[in-house]
């Protein structure tokens, strides 16, 4: 006992029915209050992502300080200071003015060619012998070479 609407075929193909014109415009209109929670959300990421980048910048920017703070020409000269004076006293153990020092002498041929052998010099040879505090200049009386092997 009722009125039943009439259904035409453009209701039935249709992607959405609206019973008049006033639901069919509301449901076309987004809900306000889902469109402003939408925006929270969407300023939320979009602040977090702006927060993110600028941190990465800081650490950034912040490498890129300590990186320049190590080229200040005070502390290269420091390093190149400090390398010098390891070379140096690396060069004053290795000389033979600091082996003369410890009590080893050099000997020298009377033409100034260093003794490293027994068998370069022979009986009447003038050798010079260079100490820590001075020289001495002797003659060989004896040569006793040791046997090789």
């Amino acid at each position: 006992l009722g009125h039943e609407d009439d259904t035409t075929i453009a209701d039935l193909v249709a992607d959405y029915r609206a019973a008049t014109p006033t639901a069919a415009i509301v449901a076309l209109v987004p809900d306000r209050q889902a469109i402003q929670q939408r925006l929270a959300q969407e300023h939320s990421l979009v602040k977090q992502l702006v927060i993110l980048r600028l941190e990465r910048e800081r650490q950034r920017l912040s490498s890129l300080r300590e990186r320049l703070d190590l080229q200040h020409p005070s502390l290269v000269l420091q390093r190149l200071r400090r390398d010098l004076q390891h070379r140096l006293a690396l060069l004053q153990a290795l000389s033979p003015e600091h082996l003369l020092q410890r009590g080893f002498s050099l000997v020298r041929t009377s033409t100034g060619e260093l003794v490293r052998s027994a068998q370069q010099v022979k009986p009447g040879d003038a050798l010079s012998i260079q100490l820590a505090d001075g020289q001495l200049a002797v003659d060989v009386k004896h040569s006793h070479p040791q046997q090789a092997g």
